[in-house]
C-alpha cells in the first residue's frame, strides 16, 4: 500500500493506502471522509481538531459502507461525531446484511465531540485502548442522547476509557451512556 502524509483538512480519502499526518491540523467543518476500503489513517501522535459549538454536525473521521478503516495513534477534538464509520443500515434487516466489516479503531483520545465519541457499524470491528472523554451537549437534537463509545454489530470493544459524557435536553433528560 502506498503512503500519504496528511498536511490540510478538509480531506476525502478515494484510494486504498495508509495516511499519515504531518502535524497537528485544524478545520471548521468535516475532518477526513474515507471512500475507500482498506485504508489506515495514522495520526502520527498529532492530532484533529474540529468544531466544538452545540449545534455541529460534523465528523472528525467518517466512512460509509466502507470495510477495513483503521484510525489509530492519535487524538481528535470537537465534530458532532469524532469517528462515525457506517454501515448504512437503514436497508438492512439484521446486523448478518452488514458489509461494512474490519474496522480498528485504537491508540486514540477523543474529546469534545458533541453527540457521539466513536461510532462503528458492522461486523468484526475493534475499537481498543482508547480514552473517550468530555463528550455531550449537542443542540441538534431536542433530546439527545450522548455515546462515548457506540456499536452496531458484532465489535470487540477492549480496555477503553470513557470519562464525562453526558446528553442534554430541554429538562435535562438525555443521557449520557459510556458504551453502547
Amino acid at each position: 500500500m502506498t503512503t500519504t502524509m496528511i498536511s490540510g483538512l478538509p480531506l476525502t480519502i478515494t484510494q486504498p493506502g495508509t495516511y499519515v499526518l504531518s502535524g497537528d491540523l485544524t478545520t471548521d467543518g468535516h475532518g477526513i471522509s474515507v471512500q475507500a476500503d482498506n485504508v489506515v489513517i495514522d495520526l502520527n501522535g498529532y492530532t484533529i481538531s474540529g468544531p466544538t459549538d452545540s449545534n455541529t454536525e460534523t465528523f472528525g473521521v467518517s466512512a460509509f459502507d466502507q470495510t477495513n478503516v483503521t484510525v489509530k495513534n492519535g487524538s481528535i477534538d470537537g465534530f458532532m461525531y469524532g469517528i462515525y464509520l457506517s454501515d448504512i443500515v437503514a436497508n438492512k434487516s439484521s446486523t448478518a446484511d452488514m458489509t461494512s466489516t474490519g474496522h480498528v479503531v485504537e491508540n486514540l483520545t477523543i474529546s469534545n465531540a458533541t453527540f457521539r465519541g466513536a461510532r462503528v457499524e458492522g461486523n468484526d470491528n475493534v475499537i481498543q485502548n482508547n480514552v473517550i472523554e468530555n463528550i455531550g451537549g449537542t443542540t441538534v437534537y431536542e433530546h439527545a442522547y450522548a455515546f462515548g463509545i457506540e456499536v452496531f454489530g458484532a465489535s470487540e470493544v477492549l480496555d477503553n476509557e470513557i470519562i464525562e459524557v453526558r446528553g442534554r435536553g430541554a429538562t435535562d433528560i438525555g443521557e449520557g451512556v459510556g458504551i453502547s
